[in-house]
């Protein structure tokens, strides 16, 4: 993931993550995707807004098995 902030304040975001698709579809369907956003001040806001959130395909991913994120380690 990489993170930069222009001169204007707004951030820029880019990942890839990888999506899997678990009991949507008959097996495991997992691909890799470009995440690409931008976020913006408003004035007397606390968080900044997404403006722009763009995703693009890879490619598949070959997995036999994919543990559930909990958010826990």
């Amino acid at each position: 993931m990489t993170a930069s902030v222009d001169d204007n304040g707004t951030l820029n975001l880019t990942a890839e993550i990888i999506y899997s698709n678990l009991g949507m579809m008959d097996g495991l369907v997992a691909r890799r995707i470009e995440y690409e956003g931008t976020l913006s001040y408003e004035t007397g806001e606390a968080l900044p807004k997404f403006t722009r959130i763009e995703l693009t395909p890879v490619g598949l991913v070959e997995v036999e098995t994919i543990e559930p994120f909990t958010g826990v380690e």
